[in-house]
């Protein structure tokens, strides 16, 4: 049995891979890298890569590639409708469909409000970022019985080497330099370290499928965890500026908090 990691190249791919070193796992990236397949299925001119062919029935396939961030989506409109389809003519209809499949979405499939959303809650995105996370969800669920949907909050690490949220922050105030950050958009954010525990047990958990929700501990603004972020690092809180999301032109949900069945299945208890 493999682990075929799709999209090893990109933050979250990376680390994985690491998590998995003593384990046998195939890596796909659209990068050239040692030890990786290059994957050309994002191209025009394409043809059938035979590490396809070699993913069996018994293997585990994460999806973790994505073209870009929200901003991105919601600019590249056709990119978006490219990728999604060739994601499934050239990737989820020539795989093996007995193939187990753990793929990486997101949080923003959920519209926001007030409400708490649960694994089963109804998906209504406000933005295109959300709407593609939906629809490839939708694919893998025509073409896979052995699914597992794994919809991710902000994540982070605390390791200032690794560019995410947290350093970005630390970094900005160092430098003194202002940073506006949404006060009034509650999401939760996750440490990198819990995510890696997480998705370490949901690939040993063999008889594990359906859709879940990663919520974690903190539910806050990105203003009000930056603040917290800055005050661990005894750093100057006067860089930080609030910003009303609401004047940024994305379509973001003002709140998006989740629960799920998921942790009791695989024993992980986090304080959230």
């Amino acid at each position: 049995m493999s682990t075929v990691i799709f999209g090893s190249s990109g933050f979250l791919g990376n680390k994985i891979s690491k998590l998995l070193k003593k384990e046998k796992k195939i890596e796909i990236s659209t990068k050239n890298k040692k030890n990786i397949y290059k994957t050309n299925i994002f191209k025009k001119r394409y043809k059938h890569e035979k590490w396809i062919s070699k993913i069996g029935k018994k293997d585990t396939l994460i999806i973790l590639s994505s073209p870009g961030s929200i901003k991105f989506y919601s600019k590249n409109k056709k990119k978006i409708l490219l990728f999604e389809n060739y994601l499934e003519n050239r990737l989820f209809k020539k795989v093996n469909n007995k193939v187990r499949v753990i793929f990486l979405s997101s949080d923003m499939v959920f519209q926001g409000g007030k409400n708490i959303f649960l694994d089963n809650s109804k998906r209504l995105p406000k933005n295109s970022y959300g709407r593609s996370k939906r629809k490839i969800e939708n694919k893998l669920s025509k073409y896979f019985s052995k699914l597992i949907i794994l919809r991710l909050p902000k994540i982070y690490s605390e390791n200032l080497k690794d560019d995410t949220f947290y350093s970005q922050i630390i970094r900005a105030s160092r430098k003194k330099k202002i940073t506006k950050l949404f006060v009034n958009q509650k999401m939760h954010y996750m440490n990198l370290k819990d995510f890696l525990v997480i998705i370490k047990k949901v690939i040993r958990k063999r008889s594990l499928k359906g859709s879940f929700n990663l919520p974690s501990k903190y539910l806050k603004s990105r203003y009000k965890i930056s603040c917290e972020f800055i005050k661990r690092k005894d750093l100057n809180l006067n860089y930080l500026k609030p910003l009303n999301y609401k004047n940024v032109r994305l379509n973001l949900p003002n709140q998006v908090k989740m629960k799920t069945n998921l942790y009791k299945k695989i024993n992980f208890y986090p304080k959230y």
